[in-house]
């Protein structure tokens, strides 16, 4: 007898505070950009169109994903917020003006990508220990 691995769903409860934790982060690094860019330090050489959508389409991209419950939304997110990580380092190290902004950035960034990476590990060990279950192998 043979399982489809394919079959088995891993509850929704599992990995929900790694998943609520994200989209904070997630929202709160939308809420920063803004922030940032329209009272802290409006930019002064390229219009402000144009760094809001430099800045916010890879963010408001995966948020949509998580408004329409798409399942890889907050990887993508996690993955998206190292562009925002990078960002953020630059700044700090170039810019002493808005250096605390560019910290918080880092720490935002940071902390989407481990609640993404979390998020699936946690759904990856869940979903194993269930296929174990199915097949009748000992879980570790």
């Amino acid at each position: 007898m043979s399982i489809d691995p394919y079959s088995i769903k891993v509850p929704d409860e599992v990995g929900r505070l790694a998943h609520r934790l994200g989209e904070w982060a997630l929202v709160s690094l939308i809420v920063l950009q803004l922030v940032w860019y329209l009272r802290v330090a409006p930019p002064q050489s390229i219009p402000l169109a144009w760094v809001l959508g430099i800045m916010l389409t890879p963010l408001l991209i995966p948020a949509i994903g998580l408004l329409l419950r798409r399942p890889k939304a907050l990887f993508w997110a996690g993955f998206m917020s190292m562009l925002h990580f990078m960002h953020g380092v630059s700044e700090a190290w170039a810019v002493p003006e808005v250096r605390t902004v560019a910290i918080i950035e880092v720490l935002l960034s940071t902390l989407l990508a481990c609640s993404a990476g979390w998020h699936g590990m946690a759904r990856r060990k869940a979903w194993r220990r269930l296929y174990n279950d199915a097949i009748g192998k000992p879980s570790v």
